[in-house]
Parts: C-alpha cells; sequence; structure tokens
C-alpha cells in the first residue's frame, strides 16, 4: 500500500544539472545551455537531473517514508556514482 508510511532507511540523490561552464569549448557550452533549456520546458522546471524533475525526488511517495535522507547534488543522472559530493553523501548515509 502506497499510503502507508514504510519504515525502511532510503536516501536519494538528487542531481540539479547546472550548466558546467568549464566544460568544454564554446560550442559545447551553447549545446548544453540549449539542451538544459528544452529540458527545463519539458519538465516544466528549471532544477532536473536531466532524467527525473528535482520535485518528482522530493515528493517520493508523497512523503510517507519517515526514514527518507534526501540530498541534493551540483551533479546530473549519470554522474551520481562519479561526483566526490555524491560518493560522501553515500558513504555518510551507509555509515549510520
Amino acid at each position: 500500500d502506497l499510503d502507508t508510511p514504510d519504515s525502511t532507511p532510503y536516501l536519494v540523490l538528487a542531481g540539479n544539472n547546472g550548466i558546467h561552464q568549464a566544460q568544454g569549448n564554446r560550442l559545447n557550452r551553447l549545446a548544453q545551455k540549449l539542451l538544459d533549456s528544452t529540458l527545463d520546458a519539458l519538465f516544466g522546471e528549471q532544477e532536473h537531473d536531466l532524467v527525473i524533475g528535482m520535485s518528482s525526488m522530493e515528493s517520493l511517495r508523497g512523503g510517507a517514508y519517515p526514514k527518507l535522507d534526501f540530498v541534493a547534488l551540483p551533479c546530473n543522472h549519470f554522474e551520481y556514482f562519479s561526483a566526490p559530493e555524491a560518493q560522501q553523501a553515500l558513504c555518510s548515509w551507509l555509515q549510520q
């Protein structure tokens, strides 16, 4: 039942894909901006990880997880396990 609170601990790593200004040449940065603008329009919000909107990640099961840890990260959907901030968040959570 999705309306019943679950006591299983969960960690949500939620990336917010910002434009990485330091990456690539001018054409690459322009393509990234165009992709980001398109995805912003598609998701109807500016915060997303390229695949899932931040509001969807934040409202997992309508908040029915009392032991849900939510960590917003400066990375995209494909960088969760390579981003140092994500690695630190995961290690900290596993040590609880």
